[in-house]
Parts: C-alpha cells; structure tokens; sequence
C-alpha cells in the first residue's frame, strides 16, 4: 500500500467482534477476471455460482448483526446496495475489483437478508454508526439505496472514506442532493411522480402482503432489463405496485436462474426491513439538515 496504511495482515475482525466471509467459500472456484464481462447476447457472464450453504451473519454490537462477504487483499472498497437486492447484486464487480488489487467488502445493508434492523433504526443514518471492523478508510460504492448511504458516509465521515485515484465515493442512479431547508421533504417527494411507489411503501403492512405473497414474481417484475408495463403512479393508483404484471413475469437478463433462486432464499423474515429504509423520509431528512453548507 503506497499510502502506508496498515492493510496487511488485515485486522483481527474476530477480536473486534466481527468475523469476515471470503466469497470463495461461499461459491466455490470464481472465474478468470477476463470471465467477468458480457456474453454475446447481452447477458452478463463468468458471475460466481450461487449458493445457499451461507454462513450466520456477524455481531457487532448487542442486536445488531450485519452479513457481508469478502474477496481480495489491498486497499478496501465496501459496496452497498440497494432495494430491493442483496449483496449478489455485485457478483460480478467482486472478482474484477479483488483482481484488480483491492479487498472488496459486500455489505448485505440492514433489514436484508441475515443482516438486522433493530427497531428505531431506520437507515441512512443508523447505517454510518460504529466502525468498519477496524478499517481506518475505504472506498464507498453504492447503488439505489446504498449510494444515498455512501454520499452520506462522505459528507459526515469524511476522515473514513479514502481516495484511490480520483475516487473516494461512487453512486449508481442516485446522485447527491443536499438536504433543502426550505421545503418539507415530504411534500417535496409528492411532487415528482417518479417517486409516487415510496408513498405506496408508507402504511406497515400493505406493501408487504403484496410484495411478499409471491416473493419470485416480485423480484422478476422489480428487477427488469425491459421496461414496465405501465407508470409507477398508475400501477399504485390501480391499487398495487404489481398491478398489470403477468402472474408469471419472464426472468429477465439482469437477473435469472440460480441468481434469482438465491434472491429469493435470501428474503429471511419478511419484506418490512427493505420496505422501513422509505418509511423514515422526515428524521433522515431533519438529520441530514445539519451538515448544512459541508461538501461532499
């Protein structure tokens, strides 16, 4: 490491609390680096295979446990997704970065998977508490969700968050929006129609008995390499996010077969973690108000 910084070995995540999960125990034998990349007719190739032999996630503090895998050694690039996936959703980042010279750290974010989401805790903010098992700075990469979580990781941490080359954070599809004192952040969010399935989310227990009844279905209508069927406002109108989709949506490209299955194995407990991260829209808001006038 030409910064200096302690990386190798890597700390004693055992004596912090923490254990690591190498991804080559969990898939087997990974590919060749010149694997990873698309095949001819558009689909990603040389992905690690699934699997559902996955180790119990790792305590690190009284009632919170958070499951991640690890691949490489050098410096570390934690990744963070978004809704409604799980760490997978980087399985084909993951070996090109660890080849690449980094320990890459895929995060399962809390209220997915075998990670937890302890009451009162609903993230972005619940997400930067506590350290990174003894990591002083890592790269941040996120994607939905996850990429509001590492532009705030930038913006209220910025001793935590360390540049390689020219980048310390990266979002994908969700860029940085300051916190806007003048205008409720709710009312705001009701004004742009792209965001109108966030207030379908809001009432406990109604998105879930839809999202969850067919847990498959969902994930196939959700994650698409086509376009919907009809708009966001006039799926929730009609009474559900799911409305107009066939009971039995094609897999699509971005994901399909043993990857789909580990999706849905990995939806332990129910869909009302995942749901929450859209249900704290005022306290997130009113907390990221006061790094007012700090730049990312």
């Amino acid at each position: 490491d030409t910064q200096g910084h302690p990386w190798h070995p890597k700390p004693s995540v055992a004596a912090l609390g923490a254990g690591a999960v190498l991804l080559g125990e969990l898939l087997g034998e990974l590919p060749e680096p010149k694997d990873v990349g698309l095949g001819r007719d558009g689909a990603p190739r040389g992905a690690p295979n699934s699997t559902s032999s996955l180790r119990a996630p790792h305590p690190l503090q009284p009632g919170v446990q958070l499951h991640f895998v690890e691949m490489g050694q050098g410096p570390p690039i934690c990744l963070c997704h978004g809704f409604p996936e799980v760490w997978l959703s980087w399985r084909y980042q993951i070996p090109a970065l660890a080849d690449a010279g980094f320990r890459v750290i895929a995060l399962e974010m809390k209220g997915y998977g075998e990670s937890t989401a302890p009451l009162g805790e609903l993230t972005p903010s619940s997400q930067l508490r506590g350290g990174l098992w003894g990591i002083p700075q890592a790269v941040f990469i996120g994607h939905d969700w996850g990429g509001v979580v590492v532009w705030h990781m930038a913006l209220f941490y910025p001793e935590r968050v360390r540049w390689v080359g020219a980048v310390a954070v990266a979002s994908l599809n969700t860029p940085y929006r300051p916190a806007d004192p003048s205008v409720d952040i709710v009312e705001k969010m009701k004004s742009i129609p792209t965001f109108d399935y966030q207030f379908y989310f809001q009432e406990p227990g109604v998105a879930e008995a839809e999202l969850e009844k067919d847990v498959g279905r969902t994930l196939k209508a959700l994650i698409r390499s086509t376009r919907v069927v009809a708009s966001i406002r006039a799926l929730c109108a009609a009474g559900g996010l799911l409305v107009g989709f066939p009971e039995n949506p094609p897999e699509s490209l971005i994901l399909h077969g043993p990857e789909l299955q580990y999706y849905v194995q990995r939806r332990v407990g129910t869909m009302m973690g995942p749901l929450n991260w859209y249900r704290n829209m005022r306290p997130n808001w009113r907390w990221a108000l006061t790094a007012k006038d700090r730049k990312v």
